[in-house]
């Protein structure tokens, strides 16, 4: 699900984040679970980036939503981001 809103307009992460607000909610998915989703991600990065350069960019404002906006997780959740996507999305902040 992650993995297909990276690729869809600003709308369709924006549901995929309070989806996964509604699945924790009804208990249909635990917090580790959705984890394990981001780790995913995480690793496929390079694969994403293929087809959808801005992935980084937009996976970043779907944990912002996450952490931020509906607290599914702390804050800490952010140390979870693998250091070498934080030294792209700042080169590519720095670029843009």
């Amino acid at each position: 699900m992650i993995q297909i809103s990276l690729e869809k307009d600003v709308s369709a992460r924006e549901l995929c984040v309070a989806y996964f607000k509604d699945l924790y909610m009804y208990e249909a998915l635990n917090k580790e679970q959705i984890r394990r989703g981001f780790d995913l991600i995480y690793i496929d990065m390079d694969d994403i980036l293929i087809d959808t350069p801005l992935a980084i960019e937009y996976l970043f404002k779907m944990i912002e939503g996450i952490v931020f906006r509906i607290k599914l997780f702390p804050e800490s959740f952010l140390y979870r981001i693998p250091d070498a996507l934080l030294d792209t999305k700042m080169y590519i902040s720095s670029i843009l």
